[in-house]
């Protein structure tokens, strides 16, 4: 027995040490800001470790109106815009109108024209626009027959002024237009942080989502941002759980800079390992095939795994899960690595992002589904009742933070002004035949903010791999498997097209990604390939293939960020870098193809131990 342990305690530390290699170069072989949102989870990273978890709220509304005003009298003091009597915003006429007709008496010298606008946090029942006249008085002004959103009524102003129609003011409102916040996000906030934390979006914006510009190398420490208009630093993600944020907040400790951002992703690239080791020594102390978690390290999770976005590590805690809670479930006996397993994973799921704990019960409902033990899962309960209240706290505060603070202030009506909506069919026959393959191949694929893939010919190879592996596993599965896979697969689907319903209705797009996708998908190869007796040749094909595709996926974020993908520029990258990783490009290269040869020499070491104990050749 304790030759056992010491057996199993080896895997794990070297499982470990190759991992975290492996993450931790992919930590420098990007740029920082590269990661979807990655900016925004850097900064609500440092704020979550600050003890700010959400921050202030952005203003949800902007009003702006432009038109004429002038008053014969005692002359137009200023303008005033008012939503339900409340003041939001006053200027004064700034600028002449030489198109005004002279007949109306308006010299042409006169500063007449106006336009501004207001941000304000409340919807309001009516909105005014109104002229100020040197003497005090309020006079209202009435709007064009179209583009307006202003009416003309008798509101009475807070301070108690009620605006009187004069005959001696003249002007209209040629426009006046309200439009939802949503430059950012339902869930932005202000952080009470230092404020050259915001410059991490500078170095985001400077090269994210443009394929053919490298990265521009900024640092967060140099960016001079005194002349931004926010006077504290802003995320996108400001209302999302904030646990997880703990773990690359640490790194932030050390300030804004490129440095603390670089420990913010080692930070996260060390849990990463940490979760996929422990899924390794589950599969090796079971003698289990290795090759189901090989296949489901797809190169976008060594990505994810080694950026500051949770939704690394949602990922990779997901494929744990998949492969702990079946032994977990099915073994009186559990093994302390498994119940670490189960209950770390289980915890970063349920914590990582918003929708974590429908993944967590996905995840447990068809485990329970293919090991036959729904009869006995009160047993479990009982037997392991720590972990089941741990996983219930989490649980319920999860759920809790969903519903009164991430989704209670999503608010559809921001978004009427992207655009009409889409009929209902036309959006679910957009994502199933347009959306579906697109989200699984930038789950598998995704090296930037969508904009950079693997080559074609990895992916298909990936696919392909993935194909005959859930084939080859399917003729020796069980009957409950099957229909788990099935249910799996349809589940896929049906979140690709709720999401993108989902999208559609507050931000008017189809917002389904493959990360979003990926804690159910990797389920497919693990739970078919849980009773695979792979052969030499399986085994060999799979690592090779496997292994070329992931340094072909290096090889093109290398470029990706280096120079651009412009045209056929595959070895300007070598020779004339606009920007280069900590490592440099050649030493990066080489120590990725040295590292994936280590890991796949180590799997091949580790599935002779499946073939003996399923009697394999």
């Amino acid at each position: 027995m304790p030759s056992i342990e010491k057996a199993n305690s080896r895997v794990f530390v070297l499982a470990l040490l190759l991992l975290s290699l492996l993450f931790g170069l992919w930590v420098q072989i990007t740029p920082l800001g590269s990661a979807p949102d990655e900016s925004a989870h850097y900064i609500k990273s440092a704020g979550v470790i600050r003890g700010q978890f959400t921050g202030h709220d952005v203003p949800h509304w902007t009003i702006g109106t432009s038109g004429w005003v002038f008053d014969r009298s005692s002359g137009v003091r200023s303008v005033l815009v008012v939503g339900d009597g409340k003041i939001l915003a006053t200027q004064s006429p700034d600028s002449t109108r030489e198109d005004l007709d002279s007949t109306l008496g308006v010299p042409t010298d006169a500063l007449v024209g106006f336009n501004f606008g207001a941000i304000h946090d409340e919807r309001y029942a009516s909105y005014q626009v109104m002229a100020e006249l040197n003497d005090g008085s309020i006079t209202t002004l009435s709007p064009a027959a179209e583009n307006n959103i202003a009416v003309v009524a008798d509101v009475k102003l807070e301070d108690g002024r009620t605006p009187v129609k004069t005959e001696t003011t003249l002007g209209i409102i040629e426009e006046s237009q309200l439009t939802g916040r949503l430059e950012y996000s339902h869930w932005s906030t202000y952080l009470d942080i230092e404020r050259q934390f915001d410059a991490a979006r500078n170095v985001q914006a400077c090269f994210v989502a443009q394929a053919q510009r490298a990265s521009c190398g900024m640092k967060v420490e140099d960016v001079d941002i005194q002349g931004e208009i926010s006077e504290l630093p802003l995320t996108m993600m400001g209302r999302y759980t904030p646990i997880i944020y703990f773990v690359p907040g640490l790194g932030t400790l050390l300030g804004p800079s490129n440095s603390s951002w670089y420990l913010a992703r080692g930070a996260g690239a060390l849990v990463s390992a940490s979760l996929v080791a422990l899924a390794v020594v589950v599969l090796s102390r079971r003698s289990h095939s290795l090759l189901g978690l090989v296949i489901s390290m797809v190169p976008a999770a060594f990505f994810l795994g080694s950026v500051v976005n949770p939704s690394g590590m949602e990922i990779l805690a997901s494929i744990t899960m998949w492969i702990a809670t079946p032994s977990f479930l099915q073994h009186d006996r559990h093994d302390p690595w498994e119940v670490v397993a189960f209950t770390a994973s289980g915890l970063v799921v349920i914590l990582a992002r918003p929708l974590g704990m429908l993944y967590y019960i996905v995840i447990v409902g068809l485990c329970v589904l293919i090991t036959g033990t729904l009869r006995s899962v009160t047993g479990i309960i009982r037997r392991r009742g720590l972990i089941a209240c741990v996983h219930g706290i989490a649980l319920l505060f999860a759920s809790w933070w969903f519903i009164f603070v991430y989704n209670n202030v999503v608010d559809p009506s921001r978004a009427e002004y992207l655009g009409p909506r889409v009929p209902v069919t036309e959006r679910i026959l957009h994502s199933l035949f347009g959306n579906v393959s697109r989200v699984i191949a930038d789950g598998i694929g995704d090296l930037g903010s969508h904009e950079v893939g693997i080559p074609a010919i990895a992916l298909t190879s990936l696919i392909i791999l993935v194909t005959w592996l859930v084939s080859a596993g399917w003729s020796r599965s069980d009957r409950l498997t099957r229909q788990a896979l099935i249910v799996l697969s349809v589940l896929v689907v049906v979140f690709v097209v709720a999401t993108d319903f989902n999208y559609m209705e507050i931000l008017r797009g189809y917002g389904a990604q493959g990360r979003h996708a990926m804690p159910l998908l990797v389920g497919i190869p693990i739970l078919a390939t849980r009773n695979l007796q792979p052969s030499r040749m399986m085994t060999v094909t799979t690592l090779s293939v496997w292994a070329t595709s992931q340094f072909l996926a290096g090889l093109t974020a290398l470029r990706r960020y280096s120079v651009g993908m412009i045209d056929d520029n595959f070895l300007e990258m070598f020779y004339f870098p606009i920007w280069k990783p900590p490592l440099g490009i050649r030493p990066t290269l080489i120590l990725l193809g040295v590292l994936l040869i280590t890991a796949s020499v180590a799997v091949a070491r580790l599935e002779p131990l499946a073939r003996r104990a399923e009697g394999g050749d």
